[in-house]
């Protein structure tokens, strides 16, 4: 598990890094550089084995090479959009299939988890305070890069649309946080809460987008919403 907290940890801090995810591949090469220096020295501090370090670095910096490049191509190009979801979805479950044969991490990292004086973690292994870490990295920039692919895919992406929505960019990795707190300490009915209250938010908005088109903003709504908090959700069983 602690594998593929490390490769979320890595794709979430190398989306933050490049900010716009049709950068350009100056910025697309630092965000992987940036990404790339945090596995390795995580790695460095994980106990493991020389070969076995470089074969799961190698790993995680594939995965978050191929979604920068497939990613920046598709909101760039506006095709392809299925493409980069694949690899993440693939390149996720390849991971997390493999962390069963990876040994677990140790040496000063663990070392340093086991000494944290934090209550809430107390009885928690370093895997899931891992998978957490990386899952929360995850929803912040990257979220939101999912959910842009989504609606291009879905041909849902009017210019006006996104110059009405200004604060989705905001909105959607604190919402995506929330849910993911919330239905992970068992609170259903106050992740209920947030979900009612994103919509109570947004609807003044769309009735004011009615001269130019409510049924277009309804959708973008709606699929914007849904991708999000679903990819929230869908994380939640892997801690």
């Amino acid at each position: 598990m602690e594998l593929l907290g490390l490769a979320l940890l890595a794709v979430g801090l190398a989306d933050a890094v490049r900010w716009q995810p049709d950068a350009g591949r100056r910025r697309s090469a630092a965000a992987l550089a940036a990404a790339v220096a945090v596995v390795a020295g995580v790695l460095a501090l994980a106990g493991l084995e020389p070969v076995e370090g470089a074969v799961c670095g190698l790993a995680v910096a594939a995965l978050v090479a191929l979604w920068l490049v497939t990613s920046a191509r598709a909101l760039r190009t506006g095709r392809g959009a299925p493409l980069p979801l694949a690899v993440l979805a693939a390149g996720g479950l390849g991971l997390l299939a493999a962390s069963g044969p990876v040994p677990s991490f140790g040496g000063p990292l663990v070392r340093w988890y086991d000494g944290l004086d934090v209550p809430a973690l107390a009885g928690q292994g370093f895997g899931r305070f891992a998978v957490a870490a990386g899952a929360l990295a995850v929803l912040q920039v990257t979220g939101n890069v999912v959910v842009r692919l989504v609606l291009l895919g879905a041909g849902s992406t009017p210019p006006a649309v996104e110059g009405t929505l200004r604060g989705g960019r905001v909105l959607g990795p604190l919402e995506r946080t929330f849910l993911f707190a919330l239905t992970l300490g068992g609170e259903l009915t106050a992740a209920a809460v947030v979900v009612a209250a994103k919509g109570l938010l947004r609807f003044p908005e769309i009735q004011r987008s009615r001269a130019g088109g409510v049924d277009a903003l309804t959708e973008y709504f709606l699929i914007g919403s849904l991708t999000s908090w679903l990819l929230a959700l869908l994380l939640v069983p892997l801690v």
